[in-house]
């Protein structure tokens, strides 16, 4: 036989009455109700883009970091062709400068022959 939701409810009850009464942050005691929420409440479920509810746990870092240094590589490969383009020989002018930051972040362009200078 199927308890009714009363009954459930009843049983939860009796569960928080048996429940351990709690120290407060003022030094005195509080009701097992107090420190409920606290230690026994599991964090708010978000949903994923990928619709993937499995925790990735010390991966998910992995994949950060890598991408980072990824990254970095990118950019220090950008400043080393676009300084082998000669795009830092003159910035005086915020026109050098814009085609500077557009030769480290458009740099495999570069390399195809394509001149980035701003004029």
């Amino acid at each position: 036989m199927v308890p009714s939701w009363r009954s459930r409810q009843e049983e939860g009850n009796q569960a928080a009455r048996r429940r351990p009464r709690v120290a407060t942050t003022a030094g005195g005691v509080g009701s097992a109700y107090d420190g409920y929420f606290e230690f026994y409440r599991s964090a708010p479920r978000t949903l994923r883009l990928s619709g993937s509810t499995r925790d990735r746990g010390p991966f998910a870092w992995e994949g950060r970091v890598l991408r980072y240094i990824l990254i970095i590589v990118y950019l220090a490969v950008g400043v080393f062709i676009a300084n082998s383009h000669h795009y830092f020989s003159h910035l005086n002018s915020l026109t050098s400068v814009l085609s500077a930051l557009l030769a480290v972040v458009l740099w495999p362009l570069i390399l195809v022959g394509v001149n980035l200078h701003i004029k």
